[in-house]
Formats: structure tokens, sequence, C-alpha cells
């Protein structure tokens, strides 16, 4: 993944978070996530290898994956779930992967059920798209490192940690995945389902 596709990609994604942050305040979201239930935990397989699959309508390497009209996001991930995923990340990037919020929200919404938890993956770069996430029911977010300064990490973490404590409740955390620093969770080995090979330096975050 070239600098200058993570330079343009991050031009646009802060776009979209200013155009967001103008619709809906810090506030309101804290307000959603304060009445949503706890977000499914990320359950380590006992076989000590998990997958984390993706649902994904477009790569700007292969090009149209799927139609987006053609296709059932809530169908989709259950599959996921069934065939013994760990967890599902769904792309909210609308320009280069057509994805949305809206299919964050369904997909988190059908695995519910099966306690298998949701991920927004996007060119994140603001804390607030964090928020974005969990109120849009997500358990956890795909943070690309290479984007983000040692000051972003850590202005991202402190809302992950702020955006699990106004849910109703705490679930125990998750293990990260490519993690630059040991964690004290329990560890689990992963990787992505795709079409595309996966982007480097990707963090999973549980919030």
């Amino acid at each position: 993944m070239s600098h200058d596709f993570l330079a343009d990609m991050a031009t646009s994604s802060r776009e979209r978070c200013e155009a967001a942050r103008a619709q809906r305040s810090v506030a309101d979201l804290r307000a959603v996530i304060a009445g949503l239930p706890p977000a499914p935990s990320l359950v380590p397989s006992v076989a000590g290898f998990d997958l984390i699959a993706e649902c994904k309508l477009r790569s700007p390497a292969v090009g149209q994956l799927r139609a987006a009209a053609e296709t059932d996001i809530a169908r989709t991930v259950q599959s996921y779930a069934q065939g013994g995923a760990a967890a599902v990340s769904v792309l909210t990037e609308p320009a280069r992967f057509e994805g949305s919020l809206a299919h964050l929200e369904r997909a988190a919404a059908a695995l519910a059920a099966q306690r298998v938890p949701a991920m927004r993956k996007d060119f994140l770069v603001d804390p607030y798209q964090i928020l974005e996430a969990r109120a849009a029911g997500a358990g956890g977010v795909l943070l690309i490192v290479r984007m983000l300064t040692r000051g972003a990490s850590k202005r991202n973490a402190t809302s992950m940690s702020a955006a699990s404590k106004v849910s109703s409740r705490t679930n125990k955390p998750c293990s990260s995945a490519a993690s630059s620093k040991a964690s004290s969770a329990p560890r689990v080995s992963m990787r992505t389902i795709s079409n595309t090979p996966p982007a480097p330096a990707a963090r999973a975050s549980r919030i």
C-alpha cells in the first residue's frame, strides 16, 4: 500500500470525519453508546488459531467484488460467523471500497445473536470515528498504524477506553492483532479472509 494512497485516504477520512461531526456531536454519540448493550467479546479458539473474516464490496486493486444492491450484509456476516470466524471486519470507507457505517450497523446487529464482534475497518484518523464505530454496534476497530502519529495513537487508545466505559457495562478486553506491543489480554493468532492482501501494520483494537 503506497504512501500516496494512504495520504489520499487520510485526507478523505478527515473530510468525512469533519462532515459527520458537523451533523452529529460527540455528546450525541456518547448518548447513543450509553444506551447500547455491551458488544460481544472476542473469544479465542481453544485450538489456538482464529480468523477475522472481512465484509468488503469493492477493492481499488481488484475492482468490484460484490454489487451493493445484491449483497445481503446480514446474511453474509452470519455465514462467516457460522463458518467459525472469531470476528468480522466491515469496510466503511465509501469512495474506494463502497462501504458505509450502515453496513457496520447491520453487520453488528446480525452478529449479536451469535456473540461474534463486528469491527470497523477504515482509514481512521480521529477518535471521533471510534465513537462512530461503537455507536454503530462495533466491538472493535482496525487501525493502520502507519497513518497515525504517536500522539494520535494515544488519543485513539483513550477514546477506545472512553467508548467502552460509557457502555452500559464493561466487557472483557480482547487481544490485538499485529500489535507493536505485547498485550496483557489473552494472546490469539489471527488472519484476515480477504480477496486482496491485508494492509501492512493493521492493528485490531477493542472498544
